[in-house]
């Protein structure tokens, strides 16, 4: 079993009790697994460097680490990577993009968002799941289907609270 306190302390924070700037997305990835990145810890504050870094695997690591925090604010900036619609992502101010994001930088970013979307997705998600496979590379279509039906069954509360049409029977 994962010690987190152990992990924060002796790993993701320097023996000063901070976080070295660098470029590993390991501590990205340790950070979201062991769960503590309280507003304004250390931890918090280098996943926001790592969305302002430009560098997208960086980003993309940090978006599944924000996910699995339950950062539920991220979900905007999700959807928009998705939808390609990077003039949203911009505005925002959460994410540094590169003046024209290439192909690379997008299936690393979109393949997160849709990953991070698997966790704080809601029906607003679905839509922007769909309008944005209109646009993406073939490879990530049989994740936003698997990642909608499962926001679907997550929102809706699954077949228990669906609608039945009346004379309709359950199974």
């Amino acid at each position: 079993k994962l010690d987190a306190t152990w992990v924060r302390d002796h790993v993701i924070r320097s023996p000063q009790g901070t976080i070295d700037v660098t470029d590993d997305s390991h501590l990205c990835y340790l950070i979201g697994k062991t769960g503590l990145a309280e507003p304004g810890s250390v931890e918090r504050k280098y996943l926001d460097w790592c969305f302002v870094s430009g560098n997208s695997g960086l980003q993309a690591r940090a978006l599944r680490a924000a996910a699995h925090l339950g950062d539920e604010s991220i979900r905007p900036l999700c959807e928009a990577i998705v939808r390609r619609d990077w003039a949203f992502v911009r505005s925002l101010g959460i994410v540094k993009l590169n003046a024209n994001p290439d192909d690379n930088d997008y299936q690393r970013l979109c393949f997160a968002a849709v990953e991070a979307l698997r966790t704080v997705g809601n029906a607003n998600s679905i839509a922007a799941l769909r309008e944005g496979r209109r646009t993406m590379a073939s490879t990530l279509d049989w994740l936003t289907y698997d990642v909608a039906e499962e926001i679907y069954w997550r929102v809706t509360g699954g077949l228990a609270n669906e609608p039945v049409a009346p004379g309709a029977k359950r199974h």
